[in-house]
């Protein structure tokens, strides 16, 4: 993490708007949450079609959601789920085979730890 907070770091050689640049060209699926007035929230991985993989727009979305809930004072915990009974494959593996090499560690250094940053709220 960077001193704000953000995954992303220049550290890399690369800016956060250069990696969501490259993330979003790779469109598909959504990442919904529902905060509910009870505290708990469900983020439901959303792209059915292909077995909940995670495309790139949706990588950027998972981010935008765990800052949501970050920011979510009233939050108590989250459910994670996958859409359709499938909860998720992994990465859509069309995505990762059009990215350049070196853009794949940085997929990982993305999404490896988005859902850590649920800091002080259970997750389930």
């Amino acid at each position: 993490f960077t001193s704000s907070g953000s995954v992303y770091s220049s550290i890399h050689g690369f800016s956060q708007e250069e990696i969501k640049e490259k993330l979003l060209a790779f469109p598909g699926g959504s990442i919904d949450l529902l905060k509910q007035d009870s505290g708990i929230a469900v983020l439901t991985i959303n792209n059915p079609p292909r077995m909940n993989a995670f495309s790139g727009a949706m990588m950027v979305d998972l981010e935008e959601k765990v800052t949501q809930l970050e920011n979510w004072t009233d939050g108590k915990g989250v459910i994670v789920q996958g859409a359709a009974q499938t909860f998720c494959s992994g990465s859509d593996l069309n995505a990762v085979r059009a990215i350049n090499p070196i853009w794949v560690p940085l997929v990982n250094i993305l999404i490896s730890p988005i859902l850590s940053r649920s800091v002080g709220k259970c997750l389930i």
